[in-house]
């Protein structure tokens, strides 16, 4: 009778300890979710062109049509509460920052770029005094590249890279035409998009030779930049209740949830759960 109690108290013992473990395992989990600042990028389109290697084709962001779908964004990600709303532009050379002040105060009016139609309106949705800037500038010198290319029977590494590109755009601008810029930006902010922009350096990067890696050093430009403007990034951080909207060019959008996905202190926030 005693050998059985003495079991019996064991049993009881390991599973107290297994119940105790558990609620502390998941304790730490919610202490360290709680405890880190919330990241979520925004993987954009330009609204208005700008000198990339490759740009969709977007109609006029200004017509009413498309205004009430871009506040109909501003809407959703404005359930995000953000603290701080990061845009692509370089702090000191941009005239965002005290245009955003004067767009507080109604003496501005937004012209068609994505940073003022969404940046600026969440950002005063939010009640945000500022708006921050991250970016950050590398050597990128891809007509280089292209010559070299040509010039050395690699052309069809550019033709794979360039493939997938204007796939992911054609993809893009069928979207727009029958839906909203919502829809667009669901499928910009999409694994399957985000992957195939960031392929693109995957074929680039192999374009030169043994001799000069040439490719590869334009890709790692390209992820030093990124890089940067991450580090630019954590820097704007005021403490764990942080809440921080970053909206920026797609292509850059594989590299900066990397980064943060990889950062043990940070929480990335996807997207797609407020888009």
């Amino acid at each position: 009778m005693h050998k059985k109690r003495k079991k019996l108290f064991n049993r009881f013992l390991i599973s107290a300890l297994f119940v105790f473990l558990s609620d502390a395992s998941h304790g730490d989990q919610n202490e360290t979710s709680q405890g880190r600042p919330k990241i979520m990028v925004v993987g954009a389109y330009h609204f208005v062109s700008k000198a990339n290697v490759y740009s969709m084709s977007v109609d006029d962001p200004l017509s009413p049509e498309r205004q009430a779908q871009i506040n109909d964004v501003v809407t959703h990600l404005a359930k995000f509460r953000p603290t701080k709303v990061v845009l692509e532009e370089t702090v000191g050379t941009s005239d965002l920052e005290p245009n955003y002040q004067r767009y507080l105060q109604d003496t501005f009016k937004l012209p068609a770029s994505e940073n003022y139609q969404i940046g600026f309106r969440l950002a005063r949705s939010a009640g945000l005094k500022k708006v921050n800037l991250i970016n950050a500038w590398t050597d990128f010198n891809y007509d280089q590249v292209k010559q070299y290319a040509d010039s050395h029977g690699q052309s069809d590494l550019l033709e794979k890279a360039g493939h997938l590109t204007t796939k992911l755009l054609a993809q893009a601008e069928n979207i727009q035409k029958s839906g909203t810029v919502l829809d667009v930006l669901r499928y910009f902010n999409s694994e399957e998009a985000i992957r195939r922009n960031n392929s693109f350096y995957m074929y680039i990067a192999r374009i030169g030779d043994s001799s000069d890696y040439l490719g590869a050093k334009l890709v790692a430009s390209w992820h030093l930049r990124n890089l940067e403007m991450f580090v630019n990034l954590t820097r704007l951080i005021d403490g764990p209740t942080d809440r921080i909207v970053v909206i920026y060019g797609q292509g850059h959008e594989f590299l900066l949830k990397q980064f943060i996905r990889e950062s043990p202190d940070l929480e990335l926030v996807d997207a797609l759960d407020f888009l």
